[in-house]
């Protein structure tokens, strides 16, 4: 689990090894309120309140989505979780993922010609 601490909000991007314990010990530290959660692989916990989801059908992968956004390093992946969690906190629209499993190789159709 990495927290990332902004001023007004903090993001919380975890992945398969977080537990619901791990999450419920950040609710005792952090206003639930002042929290933003990106699970890079989906998930399906019920600990945390759904409202507070980057991505309203949090059970997808962010990670297949970011790839398809074509941010493959690390900077570009937490600039682009930064700004739409920004996005999110200050409008409180949550992101909806599209239920696709990203392929590198996959031939995909060139509509500029």
């Amino acid at each position: 689990m990495k927290l990332i601490d902004l001023e007004k909000y903090q993001i919380v991007v975890f992945g398969t090894e977080t537990t619901d314990d791990d999450l419920t010990s950040l609710l005792e530290i952090y206003r639930e309120e002042d929290l933003v959660y990106i699970p890079l692989e989906g998930t399906s916990t019920t600990v945390l309140s759904a409202d507070r989801f980057l991505v309203k059908n949090h059970d997808r992968s962010f990670i297949n989505h970011m790839m398809w956004e074509g941010l493959l390093s690390e900077t570009e992946q937490e600039e682009y979780m930064r700004e739409r969690a920004d996005s999110f906190f200050h409008t409180g629209r949550q992101m909806i993922i599209e239920d696709y499993d990203f392929q590198i190789d996959e031939v995909f159709y060139d509509y500029s010609k």
